[in-house]
């Protein structure tokens, strides 16, 4: 439901207000992979994250990785097809 979504960014967003760079810690993990995952997939419906800045922020630092683009591009595609 929408609530629990918002639910879970307000959670996930507290959880990275520590300062860290990734979801447990200073190290990219196999966590931060699959959160960045489901966290694409509500950029692809609209969904803005201004309101959970340490998410916005998270998520943009995985979306600088170099790969991002490239192993997300079927996304980006399926996202806005020509």
């Amino acid at each position: 439901s929408a609530a629990s979504g918002v639910y879970k960014r307000q959670y996930l967003n507290r959880h990275l207000d520590g300062g860290q760079q990734y979801m447990t810690g200073d190290n990219l993990t196999i966590v931060d992979i699959s959160m960045a995952t489901n966290i694409s997939l509500t950029e692809i419906k609209g969904y803005k994250m201004e309101q959970w800045p340490d998410l916005a922020m998270w998520y943009r630092r995985m979306k600088a990785l170099p790969y991002w683009a490239e192993c997300n591009r079927g996304l980006y595609e399926w996202k806005s097809p020509q």
